[in-house]
């Protein structure tokens, strides 16, 4: 499918299928780390049949792991900001104990 200008934008079976993946992929390597997981389990996992799948939404394992990293920091660091926003509105910007927590506050709300 592609806009006015030529630019291809994926449709919202191929947004699906690069979700599942995702998920998929955060799943297995969270249980079995980076190494520990094949592209076809990640592949099988995300109930895709097509075994380019992933090559085709990611290129392979490396932007794989970029795209995942790089949303998770995007959530980390939007959670970062507004826990320092409500420091500084609070007046306590210049409390270390304060901006420490709101640095280590997103990774631990991960964990739960």
């Amino acid at each position: 499918m592609e806009n006015d200008e030529g630019i291809r934008r994926p449709n919202s079976r191929s947004v699906d299928t690069r979700t599942r993946l995702i998920a998929a992929a955060e799943k297995l390597f969270g249980e079995r780390g980076l190494n520990g997981v094949t592209l076809k389990e990640i592949t099988k996992e995300a109930g895709q049949k097509n075994e380019s799948a992933l090559h085709y939404h990611f290129g392979g394992k490396p932007k794989l792991v970029e795209t995942i990293l790089r949303a998770r920091v995007e959530v980390i660091d939007r959670r970062r900001v507004t826990l320092v926003d409500e420091i500084e509105r609070e007046g306590r910007q210049d409390e270390p104990h304060a901006i420490i927590w709101a640095a280590i506050e997103p990774l631990a709300e991960l964990l739960e």
